[in-house]
C-alpha cells in the first residue's frame, strides 16, 4: 500500500469511525484450543457473531471476514495487502511441500503459476480423459461387491493415479500408489502439528507431535518425486505437459521437487473428498439419484462420458456444485494483513491474521435458504448471487490453478461410477468429518456397491448436514 492509500485510510477512519468488531468470548488462550480440536465448529460458531469477527488465538488476533464483499476485498480487490508468505497455512505446509506454487507468493509464485498453466488448457485437459477413466474402471473392477467399500479410499487412490498419469506422464506401481496414499493421510497430521504446537520442535527429537510422521512423509514423497523427474528426463521428446513446464521454469532440483510434491499431494486429496461426498449425498437422496441417472442415460446411453459431453451433463454439474457448497475441501483461506485496512466498516489492524471461509459463507441463510439441505436444483436456475457468495476454489490472483482439472475429473468420474454401480449407504450415522489443512472423512465413507439395476433405497431423501 503506497503513502497516498495509507493517508486515504486514515482520512476514512477520521470521517467514519470504524464499527466495533464482535469478539468471540473465550478464556485466557482465546479460541486456539477450540480451533485445534474442531476448526469447522469453531469458525461456524464465530460466524454467528457477525460479518467480521475477531477470535483471540493465544497472543494473536484472527479476523473472520464472512460477507461476499469482504471476501472480494481480501482475495481480489486488495489482495496485495493480504500476504500468503507469513500466514499460518504456509507455516504448516512448507516443511513438507517446500516453496511451491501453493506456499509461495510474489515473483516466485507468479513464475511457477505461469509455468503450470500450460498444463490446464482445454486440449491438454481433454487428452487426460482416457487416463482418468482407465484408472477409475480398473479400481471399480477390483472393488468388493460383497463387503462395504470405503469410497474415500477408493476415490483417493483413483485421484493419485490419474494425477500422476495426467500431469507427470507417470504410471505408479501399486506399491507407489499405496505409499503415496498413506503419505497424504499422514502429511495432514504432520503439517497440522505445526499449528497446534506453538514452538519449533527440533527435527532430531523423537516426539509424537508430528515430527516422526513428517519424516516418513518426506521419505515417501521425495523418493517418488525423484523417480517421476528421472523418468521424464530419460525421454527423448518433451510431452508439453505440467511437468515439462516445471522443468523448463525451475532453476534448481529443489524447486522442481517442491512443485512436483505440491501437485501430487494436494490435487488428489481434494478431488477424492469431493467425489466421495458426492457419491454419499446422491445415495442418500433418491430423487437426486433418479434425476442424475436419467440425465446420464439420456446423454450417454451405455457409452462412457467424454470431455465433449460435459456441457450436456448439466445436472451432473449441479450435483457437484452443490457438493462443493456443502463440503468445500479447502474450508478456509488465511492471509496476513501487511497494512491496516477497512473491511465492511470494520478496522483490520496491520499484522493481523485474516481468514475467509467457504464453509461458513456457503451456509449463510440469507444467501442460501435452508442452507444445510442438499439441493442441486439451487444451481439449475438463474439466481442472482454476489460473486463471492460461492467460492469453493478461492478467488482473486490465487484462485486454485487446478480448478478446471478437478472439475473435469469429477464430471467424468461421477457419471462413470453411476453407470457401473448403485451405491448404498452403510448405517444411519452421518460421515464424521475431520478438518485440518483441508477437510476429510475421519473414518472413511463406507458404502455398498450393488449392480446399477438393483432396487434402490426407500424413496425418502436423507437430511443433512453431515456432522463434524
Amino acid at each position: 500500500m503506497n503513502r497516498s492509500s495509507e493517508e486515504g485510510q486514515t482520512t476514512l477512519r477520521a470521517a467514519r469511525p470504524p464499527r466495533p468488531v464482535p469478539v468471540v468470548p473465550r478464556g485466557r488462550f482465546g479460541s486456539v484450543l477450540d480451533f485445534a480440536r474442531d476448526p469447522l465448529r469453531t469458525i461456524a460458531h464465530a460466524a454467528s457473531f457477525g460479518d467480521v469477527v475477531r477470535l483471540r488465538m493465544a497472543h494473536n488476533n484472527l479476523y473472520l471476514v464472512n460477507t461476499p464483499d469482504g471476501v472480494k476485498q481480501v482475495l481480489q480487490d486488495n489482495a496485495h495487502n493480504y500476504s500468503r508468505e507469513r500466514n499460518q497455512g504456509v507455516r504448516m505446509l512448507r516443511p513438507i511441500l517446500g516453496a511451491g506454487v501453493l506456499t509461495s507468493d510474489g515473483p516466485v509464485w507468479r513464475a511457477r503459476r505461469k509455468a503450470a498453466q500450460r498444463a490446464f488448457g482445454e486440449e491438454q485437459l481433454a487428452a487426460m480423459t482416457a487416463e482418468m477413466k482407465d484408472e477409475a474402471l480398473q479400481a471399480l473392477a477390483s472393488a468388493s461387491r460383497s463387503e462395504p467399500v470405503d469410497v474415500y479410499r477408493f476415490s483417493l487412490k483413483v485421484a493419485i493415479a490419474t494425477t500422476l498419469r495426467a500431469m507427470f506422464g507417470y504410471r505408479p506401481a501399486p506399491d507407489e500408489r499405496e505409499d503415496l496414499y498413506h503419505a497424504i493421510l499422514e502429511g495432514q497430521h504432520a503439517a497440522w502439528s505445526n499449528l497446534v504446537v506453538p514452538f519449533q520442535v527440533p527435527r532430531w527429537l523423537p516426539t509424537p507431535l508430528g515430527v516422526l510422521r513428517g519424516r516418513r512423509v518426506l521419505r515417501v514423497v521425495d523418493a517418488l518425486a525423484q523417480r517421476v523427474v528421472e523418468a521424464r528426463r530419460a525421454l527423448a521428446e518433451p510431452r508439453g505437459d505440467y511437468l515439462d513446464g516445471i522443468l523448463d521454469t525451475c532453476s534448481s532440483d529443489r524447486d522442481i521437487r517442491d512443485e512436483v510434491v505440491t501437485m501430487m499431494t494436494a490435487a488428489p486429496e481434494n478431488m477424492a473428498y469431493t467425489l466421495s461426498m458426492a457419491l454419499y449425498l446422491v445415495a442418500g437422496h433418491p430423487s437426486v439419484e433418479a434425476t442424475l441417472r436419467e440425465e446420464i442415460e439420456r446423454v450417454l446411453g451405455r457409452r462412457q462420458p467424454a470431455a465433449s459431453d460435459l456441457p450436456r451433463l448439466s445436472y451432473t454439474g449441479c450435483v457437484l456444485k452443490e457438493t462443493l457448497r456443502l463440503h468445500p475441501g479447502a474450508y478456509l483461506y488465511d492471509r496476513w494483513a501487511i497494512h491496516e485496512d477497512m473491511v465492511g466498516g470494520y478496522h483490520i489492524p496491520a499484522g493481523s491474521y485474516v481468514v475467509v471461509s467457504p464453509y461458513t459463507m456457503h451456509r449463510r441463510p440469507d444467501l442460501w435458504p435452508d442452507p444445510d439441505r442438499f439441493d442441486p436444483g439451487r444451481f439449475s436456475t438463474a439466481v442472482e448471487r454476489p460473486r463471492f457468495a460461492y467460492f469453493p476454489f478461492g478467488g482473486g490472483p490465487h484462485r486454485c490453478i487446478g480448478e478446471h482439472f478437478a472439475l473435469l475429473q469429477l464430471t467424468l468420474l461421477l457419471p462413470l461410477i453411476i453407470q457401473a454401480v448403485r451405491l448404498e449407504r452403510v448405517g444411519a450415522r452421518p460421515v464424521d468429518l475431520q478438518a485440518m489443512i483441508t477437510v476429510r472423512p475421519r473414518a472413511g465413507v463406507w458404502m455398498k456397491l450393488a449392480p446399477p439395476e438393483a432396487p434402490g433405497p426407500p424413496a425418502t431423501d436423507a437430511r443433512e448436514p453431515l456432522a463434524s
